[in-house]
Parts: structure tokens; sequence; C-alpha cells
């Protein structure tokens, strides 16, 4: 079976219908076909009723602020790994998309999962974003008649032309349609698509005709809903449609045009509701989530030869001989509790944090730039590490990682240091015997 492409909005492209472009420097920011849309002002006949007039939602109308806090923030730039929930799946190049670019299918349906998972909406249905494309623009019959029309409110994500996205939500009971589109554009052959797909669906459900006159087109005015301002964010926005009507909460004026911040908002609202409040893999997501990791952390790397812990054992070792660990190669230390991927994006991770993935950050521990090594509290380990470059990735990967996971485990299975520390033992061995186990298994 052949995988379906994502649908990917892609923005303007050369077309043989008159488009209209308006530029703003050398950047086209909106466009329009104009043999397929027009402006909501020749067709809008609702423009005075608010977006929570329009969905018919509690009348205390409430706003909220897409803004992190530091640590939120810190978490979400420094994501080690893909996220997966629900079935959906985003790598590390779809999740960076996420924050500078055209949102995929992909993108809206693991963010309408985290939001739904949170709020729990019985009453909301949201269609997958290819869903229209699948069923309607491309196909105009239906096979299939699912009871998507029960809820009292039927959401749907809608690719035009692989270009751009817009919202269309149908409210079975009012017998209302609302298009919002974050151009302020209207498309009248989706509106037309839909209209055909709800004859189809009152003939094959009830065995009578569509009553077209009794259905009303909602099409907010521009100052109802926030506007994209740039030609690649419209999925963005489109998620921002449906946030509004799942939470009931508007965006707060003051950040109408701020997309970066309201990208970087959504983009942890994915993390926080579809992978921190969900069971993961034991590892990350406790390193990630530890209020105490900054204190250990600090604590092992700042310390010399006569420092006493069993918890500085290796990080002397690897002072007194780092050639040794850059050269021999254990794996599988904690195999237990640990799986291969997750070490993998531990380490990562705590490269990203401590080991100056932004070089200028004071804050990091190791720099190749200069006189703040010298006055550092770790000053010694970063005398060995100037040494030669390739024992930061051994400090790393055989002392960094392996006394965060048997801090991990401990705290996780109450036990003292050394218990945890021989379980992971257990189950290390030669990255040579490794393989040749492998190979047998």
């Amino acid at each position: 079976m052949c995988k379906r492409k994502p649908f990917i909005c892609r923005g303007l492209k050369s077309r043989t219908t008159d488009i209209k472009q308006f530029i703003k420097g050398k950047r086209v920011i909106i466009y329009c076909d104009k043999e397929k849309t027009i402006p909501t002002e020749q067709v809008n006949k609702h423009e005075n009723k608010s977006f929570f007039q329009m969905f018919l939602l509690e009348n205390i109308e409430q706003t909220f602020s897409p803004v992190l806090s530091p640590r939120e923030f810190d978490k979400l730039t420094m994501f080690p790994g893909e996220v997966e929930f629900k079935g959906l799946k985003l790598d590390k190049l779809e999740m960076k998309r996420f924050l500078n670019g055209w949102l995929t299918d992909k993108h809206i349906d693991i963010y309408v999962a985290s939001i739904m998972e949170q709020y729990q909406r019985k009453d909301i249905k949201v269609l997958p974003a290819a869903w229209f494309k699948e069923k309607i623009s491309l196909h105009h019959t239906m096979e299939q008649y699912d009871k998507v029309m029960e809820k009292s409110c039927l959401l749907i994500p809608v690719n035009i032309d692989d270009q751009h996205w817009v919202l269309l939500s149908i409210l079975p009971t009012e017998k209302r349609i609302v298009y919002m589109d974050p151009l302020g554009n209207f498309d009248k052959k989706v509106f037309q698509n839909v209209k055909k797909y709800l004859q189809m669906y009152v003939y094959k459900t009830t065995q009578s005709k569509l009553k077209e006159d009794e259905w009303q087109l909602h099409i907010p005015s521009k100052s109802c809903i926030p506007l994209q301002p740039d030609g690649s964010s419209c999925g963005v926005y489109v998620c921002l449609y449906i946030r509004q009507i799942i939470t009931q909460t508007e965006l707060h004026f003051d950040f109408l045009k701020e997309e970066m911040t309201l990208r970087q908002y959504m983009l942890w609202e994915i993390l926080e509701f579809g992978y921190f409040n969900q069971k993961q893999e034991f590892g990350i997501k406790e390193a990630m989530l530890s209020n105490e990791l900054d204190i250990f952390v600090h604590e092992m790397l700042s310390a010399d030869t006569n420092s006493v812990g069993p918890q500085f054992e290796r990080h002397q070792q690897f002072l007194d001989d780092p050639l040794v660990f850059s050269t021999k190669m254990f794996v599988n230390f904690g195999g237990e509790y640990f799986s291969l991927d997750t070490v993998a994006h531990l380490q990562k991770y705590l490269h990203d944090k401590y080991f100056g993935m932004r070089r200028k950050d004071p804050s990091k521990i190791f720099s190749l730039t200069c006189s703040y090594v010298k006055k550092h509290e770790s000053a010694v380990l970063n005398t060995v590490l100037l040494e030669n470059m390739t024992y930061g990735s051994a400090y790393i990967r055989d002392v960094l990682v392996k006394e965060v996971m048997i801090k991990l485990l401990s705290t996780s299975l109450c036990i003292e240091y050394e218990e945890a520390n021989g379980l992971c033992k257990e189950t290390e061995v030669s990255a040579i015997e490794f393989k040749r186990q492998n190979k047998e298994n």
C-alpha cells in the first residue's frame, strides 16, 4: 500500500488563472485567485456578529495570551526528538516546520488531537485535515456516510489546491455554515462542494431534499477573526480558529499579528498535552520535567579529584584518563529501563542544555571561546575537554548520561545510588559483544 503524501500549503505558485498579488518588499504576503474567490464584503450579510455569536458560545468572552514561561520555552527549544500522539507523529524536521513554514495536514491533525485531549469537547467533531480533499473535493460522491452531523458543531479544515488552508464549520441544529479564511476571502467552489455534500447527506439519511433556504452562510468580517500577517501561516490561523471554538477563548488582541509567538505556543501545547501529560518512555520526559536536574548536573560537572561521593567516581576517572573513555565503547547501560532511542534523546538533550548549544550563553559549561572557561567552577573539566575535541562527546556519552540515568532511576524507584547503578550495569556490554548478541538473536 502506498503512503499518501501529506497535503501542504505552498503559498503562491504559477497558475494560468488571473492572480492578484500584494507585494511587501520582495515577499508575497497575500494571493487571491480572482476566478474563484470574491471579497467577503460582497457576500457577508452577518458581519456584525462576533466570533462568539456565530458559534453560540457563552456570552462571557475570555481571551488567552500565547506567552510561554522561560522554563516552557527552554523545554520547547531543547526538545530532542520526535513527538507521537494518538497514532500521529511529527519528526524533528516537521516540528521545525511548525515553527517556520507551511503546515501540512499532519501538523493540524496532531494539534487538534492534543487540544481535544485536554478539553474533551464531546459536542464538537473535528474532521481530519485531509478529509475534505479525499471525500469531497476529488470525488464529489460519497461511498461512506459517517455520523458526522450528529454533533452540535462540525469543523472541517480545507486545503484549497495545495496552496491555502481555510476552516469550514457546520452547525446542524442551527442550520448554519461558517466559512473562515485567514486571508479574509471566500471561495465559491469550496462552499458549493460542501453544499453538495449536505444535499447527499440529507438525502442518504432522511430520503428528503435539502431545503437550502433554511440554511445560513456566515462569513465573519475581517474585524471578527484574526487574519494571517504573511503568506505562509494560513494553517496556523486555522488551528487558532479551531482552538478558539473548542476552548471558547479568543486570542488576546495584543498578539493578533504575533505569528511566531503563536506558532511557539501551539507547538508547546502539542508537547504539553500530547507528550508530557501522556505515558511516554521512561527517561527523557522525567529529565525534562525534573526541577533538580540543574543542581545535580552542575554539582557533578564542577567536581574535582577531591570530591567525595560515589556519584563522582566516573567523573573523576574521566579527569584522570579521558583517553580510555574515548576509545572504549560500552552500550546498553540501563537497558532494562531505558530504550536505545531514549538514551539517544537524553544524550542530545544534555548536550544541548549544558554544553554550548548557544555558544555565547554564559550559563553553558563548555565553550571554545575563552576567558569564561577558566573562571568557571568547572575549570578542571574544561581544561581536559579543551585538550581534545573528541573528549566532549565521550564525557557526555559515558559519564553525564549514565549519571543522569542513575539519578532518574533511583528517584523513580526510591532506591540508593549504589543499587540503581548496579541495576543499570547488569545489562552493559561492550559494543562488539552487543552487536554479536543482536546478530545471534
